[in-house]
């Protein structure tokens, strides 16, 4: 993805690139007044293609879903962000890395008990997103 890191959002200056995705960018920024961290998912409308609409509705729709969320392996949502160039989520900045950076750190295999932690996190998080849904058969 070839969206450039910018150095303010909003009211937040950006420190760093954290995350690169499919159609965004994570920084970790800082609020000018409140000297608040936090983590701002970035997606560009510089690039913007036939599907723009679609892809604006997508993004605004998952931060609405995002924010309906309160589970403590689901990161906080703080605000959402948007102008005619870009739109933004701002999030709790969780510390301590992501799954790529471990895997580093370990060389490429993460030991069984630390796999199976995050393993049992993510689908708690994931539980508490789908609660109340009926999940439907990807055919429908």
């Amino acid at each position: 993805m070839g969206v450039r890191t910018p150095r303010q959002i909003g009211p937040y200056t950006v420190e760093r690139r954290i995350g690169t995705g499919a159609s965004a960018i994570v920084v970790e920024a800082k609020h000018r007044l409140l000297d608040r961290r936090v983590a701002i998912k970035f997606r560009s409308r510089e690039e913007a293609d036939d599907d723009e609409a679609v892809h604006a509705e997508r993004f605004r729709h998952g931060a609405a879903l995002q924010a309906a969320l309160d589970h403590p392996h689901v990161a906080k949502v703080f605000e959402y962000l948007e102008s005619p160039t870009w739109q933004a989520l701002v999030l709790e900045h969780l510390a301590g890395g992501s799954i790529s950076d471990l895997i580093r750190e370990h060389r490429g295999t993460l030991p069984l008990e630390m796999t199976l932690e995050i393993g049992i996190r993510a689908a708690e998080g994931l539980a508490n997103a789908t609660l109340g849904r009926r999940p439907r058969p990807y055919w429908f």
